[in-house]
């Protein structure tokens, strides 16, 4: 004889640690130009506007939140009292990568990189001029393509097969190979 007894089961989400930074994530209004006399520009947003993608490969980020900071520009940084608020732009059409979660994630080890609090603000807009590691991969990718390309059209020995037997090259065969 079988017998079956009720099972209660509940589910409780765990809170996110009280030590992550607070965010401010995609404004609804631009940015004024002015600002007042308690923020500062910081000295550092200087360095990071020049090596932002140098500056996120050295954290070491993994996951979707090297998606989320390989897939933004840096605009400036603010010193304020509560920390270092830095602004950041990334194309619309990433906004998916964007939650509360990842943002403090990010904004937790982006202070640790730099040894200090930092708090978040992300832009949406349009691509054209938005320059993000991300962007940056694929450029140089598309480069190292097209001289990969230029290389077979150019070689003695594919160019004598070509006309030995009134060949073509299908570019689209054409492969990179990484030398490690």
């Amino acid at each position: 004889m079988l017998s079956f007894s009720r099972l209660e089961m509940t589910t409780s989400t765990p809170p996110l640690p009280q030590e992550l930074p607070p965010v401010v994530s995609k404004p609804k209004e631009k940015p004024s130009v002015q600002q007042s006399p308690e923020k500062k520009p910081s000295v550092q947003s200087l360095d990071l506007k020049k090596n932002w993608a140098q500056f996120i490969h050295s954290l070491g980020l993994e996951g979707i939140v090297r998606q989320l900071a390989s897939n933004t520009s840096f605009f400036e940084s603010i010193e304020q009292a509560q920390g270092l608020k830095i602004c950041l732009r990334m194309d619309k059409k990433n906004e998916s990568l964007i939650t509360e979660k990842i943002l403090h994630r990010l904004a937790s080890v982006i202070g640790a990189g730099l040894g200090q609090k930092v708090f978040l603000e992300i832009q949406s807009s349009a691509a054209e001029g938005l320059q993000t590691p991300a962007k940056q991969r694929e450029n140089e990718l598309l480069m190292r393509e097209k001289l990969a390309h230029e290389k077979v059209n150019s070689d003695v020995c594919v160019q004598e097969i070509q006309e030995a037997f009134s060949a073509q090259i299908d570019t689209n065969t054409v492969q990179l190979v990484d030398k490690k």
